[in-house]
């Protein structure tokens, strides 16, 4: 009822109400002995015990009246307390807005500093702004992928790939960089991309058809990065992330991805000579329709790479990992596979002319068609627990081997192909002492998981 009344009316009753309170605590304290006890005292003519009951009656009384009005000063103090408290988180809050709305207004202020510098034509300059950037991309998350985008816009801006340095697809692919190498605005640009906060990204960061030679981008985290039909002639990527990055079409010449993390990564069409991809992770990547020659992948980990109508020669696979790889139409014109791991490795239609096998590992490796037949080291105990098919060619002195003839018999027998199951997505950075979800690959066996799936799958791939 008091809360349907308006401020006034509820005050003049609150009022009344604690007169009623006083009268009657008073009227208790004087005539209170009486009501309670009436009995046994006397109105007249008291004796001492009487003022005995009396005294102690309204003492006690007086106690309740005490802790009443504690009570109720307590219960101001508390609510006077709460309101100010309200008050401050209020006050707070709006300093907060403030602060933020400050804080924006600043860095807005800065990003425009930035972005004047960035347009001047000294090389000064440019650098002042790109810097003032990568701070700004540091202190605001919220402006992270803004800044990556405008200095991505800056790169291709001033790294335009001219007519005269793409290639026709299925060219010879030669060097000629000559040294060149990106201005230093545009290096100090790459080197900013490529020690960015590592923070989700949505979009990809677009160097398609750039004119990257000679770039250096070692240690560099690229995560996401498109370098489409770039030119990365003498490039240096090593010790790189690369996880899942988009090499297509891109020119190769002299690049460098010693030790980097390419796993996942599409390498379709791209073409170059003396590229170096020692001991490189390219677990899962893809050489669609790629033309390679004098190539280092030794040492490397090809784990389930993918090698479809692509013509790779001289290139040096010498202890490389390519089980679980799949090789189709593919031609390795004098490749040495000394040392290299082909187990459960699927092959068809592939030519490998003037190659050496000698010491190479074929266990479980599923040779449906190809031409071995001009190929060094082939001899009958490389195929000793392979699967070969009626169409592989082979050197001629191999043709009545009994171990062949087994061998091609095996083939026949095997009811179905294993197939490579990846596990679940897991967020993986090559930066071991971070956790984060710059990029979601899928789960690679270690060293010893591969061992064993290879094994479990040799011992059960007859059983249907």
């Amino acid at each position: 009822m008091l809360l349907a009344m308006n401020p006034k009316s509820k005050r003049i009753a609150l009022g009344v109400a604690f007169s009623l309170v006083i009268l009657g605590y008073a009227l208790l304290l004087w005539r209170g002995p009486w009501w309670i006890d009436g009995a046994h005292l006397r109105s007249k003519n008291l004796e001492p015990a009487d003022g005995v009951v009396i005294t102690g009656f309204r003492t006690m009384l007086v106690a309740l009246g005490a802790g009443a009005v504690a009570a109720l000063g307590l219960s101001y103090t508390h609510k006077g307390h709460k309101q100010t408290e309200k008050l401050f988180e209020h006050t707070r809050d709006r300093d907060r807005e403030q602060a933020e709305l400050v804080r924006e207004g600043q860095v807005t202020d800065r990003y425009v500093e930035a972005i004047k510098l960035l347009s001047e034509k000294g090389t000064t300059k440019r650098l002042g702004g790109i810097y003032a950037l990568e701070r700004i991309m540091k202190d605001s998350e919220k402006d992270h992928m803004t800044v990556v985008e405008v200095l991505a816009a800056f790169i291709r801006e001033h790294t335009p790939l001219r007519a005269s340095h793409r290639k026709a697809k299925g060219s010879s692919p030669k060097s000629g960089f000559n040294g060149v190498k990106p201005g230093g605005a545009v290096q100090a640009a790459l080197t900013v991309l490529g020690r960015r906060p590592i923070r989700p990204e949505k979009n990809r960061i677009d160097l398609r058809n750039s004119d990257l030679r000679g770039a250096d981008l070692s240690s560099a985290y690229l995560v996401r990065f498109n370098f489409s039909g770039s030119d990365l002639r003498g490039a240096d990527l090593s010790a790189s992330h690369l996880h899942g990055v988009n090499l297509r079409d891109t020119r190769l010449d002299g690049a460098c991805f010693v030790e980097s993390l390419l796993d996942g990564c599409f390498l379709d069409g791209a073409q170059g000579s003396d590229v170096n991809f020692n001991c490189a992770i390219l677990r899962e990547a893809g050489f669609g329709e790629a033309n390679l020659s004098t190539v280092d992948f030794s040492g490397a980990d090809l784990w389930a790479s993918k090698w479809v109508g692509s013509v790779i020669n001289g290139a040096n696979f010498e202890s490389a990992d390519l089980r679980f790889s799949v090789l189709i139409n593919t031609v390795f014109g004098g490749a040495t596979f000394k040392g290299a791991c082909f187990s459960l490795a699927q092959v068809a239609g592939s030519e490998y002319p003037e190659c050496e096998f000698q010491g190479a590992d074929l266990r479980g490796a599923i040779v449906v068609a190809g031409d071995l037949s001009g190929a060094n080291g082939v001899e009958p105990k490389l195929f000793e627990q392979a699967i070969i098919g009626s169409e592989v060619k082979l050197p001629e002195v191999l043709s009545g081997d009994p171990l062949i003839i087994e061998r091609l018999q095996a083939y026949k027998e095997v009811k179905a192909f294993p197939i490579l199951r990846m596990g679940a997505e897991v967020p993986q950075c090559c930066l071991d002492d971070l956790n984060h979800d710059a990029g979601l690959i899928p789960s690679i066996p270690d060293e010893s998981e591969r061992d064993s799936l290879v094994s479990e799958i040799m011992d059960s791939w007859t059983q249907g």
